[in-house]
């Protein structure tokens, strides 16, 4: 069912915070809690469909719907229910000035938002109808495909669900403690000790790395200076000085390869005989026939 254009107010609670200095005022809230309305004029029970229900930020703040902002809506969220949040121009309107310091003095606003419906639905019968995520019965008109153009501060309003909330334009100042002098004194020194400990255990931890890599460094030299020996090399400070600089892992892998890579010893019988100049060449000894002889015939 197609139905005109026509501007809907719906109304909703608004709560506005105490305020600590004069100037422009925060504020946020439910502006409609997604639920039936039932206490409107022109409806016996209304709802929007917010599936289909959109707002382009920034909108108007404004009072009893009149033209004359009194502040601005910078943020729209739409699911089951209608979030809004903005900021109330109490420090340049006669009237938002006067709705923060009538809040102040404990009344509670509500809030009215201004819909365009582009189309609405009858809903009826026995079975519940799902709006909102919420399931209703009844006769129910269902307003469809809605545009916000303004929210508004008002004295009543309609959905009692919703609430919203004006904030201070400065945080709270600290409470004072209700600590006694005593007590203070007692932490004092309590933190204090604590300071001590800390220092103490970070020296403590210093000296601890420091002891661990002076040992570290005196292995690496010894694995090192057994490293040249095998590889028949004198030790040498500087031509050891980056050996150092190697993890454990890397020192393993190099050492492995530079042993693999050393020649093999030649054996040493091949290095035994000398030449000698002017010694005579031993003679070939001669063959004892005569013991020859006595051998095969057993003669002794």
């Amino acid at each position: 069912m197609k139905t005109q254009n026509t501007l809907h107010h719906f109304l909703a609670d608004i709560q506005l915070s105490k305020a600590t200095t004069t100037g422009e005022r925060t504020f946020s809230g439910v502006a409609y809690a997604g639920g039936i309305i039932s206490d409107h004029s022109w409806y016996d029970a209304v709802a929007f469909d917010l599936s289909t229900t959109t707002a382009e930020t920034p909108l108007p703040l404004l009072f009893n719907h009149r033209d004359s902002p009194i502040g601005v809506i910078e943020t729209v969220t739409i699911g089951t229910q209608i979030e809004i949040a903005g900021r109330l121009f109490a420090d340049i309107d006669d009237v938002a000035k006067d709705i923060a310091a009538k809040s102040d003095r404990g009344i509670k606003w509500q809030l009215s938002v201004g819909i365009f419906p582009v189309s609405t639905e009858k809903l009826s019968g026995t079975q519940p109808h799902i709006i909102n995520g919420q399931a209703f019965t009844g006769e129910i008109t269902l307003l469809k495909q809605n545009r916000i153009r303004e929210v508004s501060f008002v004295t009543m309003g309609a959905d009692d669900k919703t609430s919203a909330t004006i904030f201070n334009s400065q945080p709270k100042p600290p409470k004072e403690s209700s600590m006694t002098p005593e007590q203070i004194k007692a932490l004092q020194d309590e933190n204090a000790t604590l300071k001590t400990q800390v220092s103490d255990m970070k020296t403590q931890l210093d000296e601890l790395q420091a002891a661990s890599k002076k040992a570290v460094k005196c292995a690496r030299e010894t694995d090192i200076k057994n490293l040249f020996t095998a590889l028949g090399r004198e030790y040498k400070e500087d031509e050891a000085a980056h050996y150092f600089d190697f993890s454990a892992e890397q020192f393993a892998a190099i050492s492995k390869d530079l042993l693999a890579a050393k020649p093999k010893e030649l054996p040493k019988h091949l290095f035994g005989a000398q030449a000698r100049e002017g010694a005579e060449e031993p003679q070939e000894k001669g063959i004892n026939f005569a013991a020859v002889y006595q051998q095969r015939n057993g003669i002794k």
